[in-house]
């Protein structure tokens, strides 16, 4: 089994993230859609590996999280 290294970013509203920034978790705060948009494409460029959405995170990047050359994501239960 391969492992990989890098960078967890947790991304959405500032509420229900709390819990993963006590963990050590990268976190950027977004509630509207641009913003999380705005996360999104610089977690892309700076190299995050996976980045844990809210579901409301999720939903403004419908589309857009299974694109070529972008980083495993996933979201989080709320």
């Amino acid at each position: 089994m391969e492992v990989t290294e890098g960078t967890v970013l947790a991304l959405g509203e500032p509420a229900l993230l709390m819990g993963y920034a006590l963990a050590g978790v990268a976190v950027r705060k977004a509630t509207l859609p641009d913003e999380v948009l705005r996360a999104w494409e610089a977690a892309q460029s700076e190299g995050v590996t996976m980045v844990l959405l809210t579901a409301a995170a999720a939903e403004a990047l419908a589309g857009l999280r299974d694109g070529p050359g972008t980083c495993l994501s996933a979201v989080i239960p709320s």
